[in-house]
């Protein structure tokens, strides 16, 4: 699962210009759902309605500060109770995880903005962890990287890397057991800068113009245009947006890297053949569609998500389903297909027969 990943924005959903060989993969394995939405343009609502198979407004997380409900079952939970080794690797941000609240997972590591950085900083230490992230006022300056600049940073050393290694130990440790393996990988959520070898595949002029650009802020209510004030989306040019658009593929395409990574674990230590692998992002990103960065509304590009089955237990190569369907449908998906309990009260439904055709 990553973060701020829109539907478009993978070489294998029609995309020509972005560079995603490992999200590509997946999807020519397997089958991707065309129409996927999330329950909530924001990234704490949105993880816990995935989590939990209920539409925020049941599940109590409205906002990045009201905390899941407790005593409702998660994905972790219903998965651990039924003898699966539970593991939650990255960017968790489900309000209301403690120490000892773990959601129903076993083994985590490395959250980040579910408490704080401190994970990252002592993985990375503070200079690169800063480096990474400067942290607020900083974010509204320059975060969307409009001269697609690259990061003076190793690959090796910024947070998804981490995040992934920690999954392949996982694999390494566990693969044998039953597992269910959540990995949470922050990119492409801005900063939009990542090391050069991932800039250097985009060109600025090379990118096509946002969706209705050319109107702008017409017609949005005003509530949202304020926020667009407050994130200063109204003041880049022409060239400054293609510029942060070649940025925000950049980080796509640095976050696909450390898919890869995973996905080649799971090759190498022979597990692929036994593994189901589900990818999707917690909703999407304006970039400048309409005007708008971030997300925040309702529009397409910042609620439609990528939603990819493959591997194990998915029929059929390189399938399409146009369905309307939701984040909270995974829960009940994988109850169906792994014989868990259905807990009361969930939102949503089985994908399980438009997945088998």
């Amino acid at each position: 699962m990553s973060d701020q990943h829109r539907a478009d924005a993978i070489g294998a959903a029609g995309n020509t210009l972005i560079h995603t060989p490992n999200l590509d993969h997946l999807c020519h394995d397997g089958v991707s759902f065309r129409n996927a939405y999330c329950q909530s343009p924001l990234c704490a609502p949105s993880r816990a309605s995935l989590l939990t198979g209920r539409h925020c407004r049941a599940c109590g997380a409205f906002t990045q500060k009201t905390p899941l409900r407790e005593g409702i079952a998660t994905m972790g939970d219903l998965f651990r109770t039924t003898g699966y080794e539970t593991a939650f690797f990255g960017k968790s941000q489900v309000i209301g995880e403690t120490d000892r609240r773990d959601l129903g997972f076993t083994h985590r590591a490395l959250r980040y903005y579910a408490r704080d950085m401190k994970d990252y900083i002592d993985a990375a230490g503070e200079e690169e962890a800063k480096l990474y992230n400067p942290g607020w006022p900083e974010f509204l300056k320059q975060c969307y990287n409009p001269t697609n600049t690259p990061l003076d940073m190793k690959a090796s050393d910024m947070f998804d890397a981490f995040v992934a290694e920690a999954a392949v130990r996982f694999l390494r440790k566990h693969g044998e057991r039953k597992f269910f393996l959540m990995v949470g990988l922050e990119k492409p959520h801005p900063y939009w800068y990542a090391p050069d070898e991932f800039h250097a595949l985009y060109s600025p002029k090379d990118m096509r113009p946002p969706v209705g650009y050319d109107e702008a802020l017409s017609g949005v209510p005003e509530s949202l245009i304020k926020r667009q004030r407050y994130l200063e989306s109204h003041t880049y040019s022409a060239k400054e947006v293609r510029g942060c658009i070649a940025a925000y593929y950049a980080n796509v395409s640095y976050m696909d890297r450390q898919v890869g990574r995973i996905l080649n674990a799971l090759r190498e230590l022979g597990l692929a053949g036994d593994t189901m692998v589900v990818y999707t992002s917690d909703h999407g990103e304006m970039l400048f569609d309409h005007g708008l960065l971030q997300k925040h509304c309702f529009f397409e590009s910042a609620v439609r998500v990528p939603l990819v089955f493959s591997g194990a237990g998915i029929p059929g190569r390189g399938r399409m389903r146009e369905e309307i369907v939701g984040l909270i449908d995974l829960l009940p998906t994988f109850v169906d297909m792994f014989n868990l309990d259905l807990p009361d009260g969930i939102s949503g439904r089985s994908l399980a027969p438009a997945i088998a055709g």
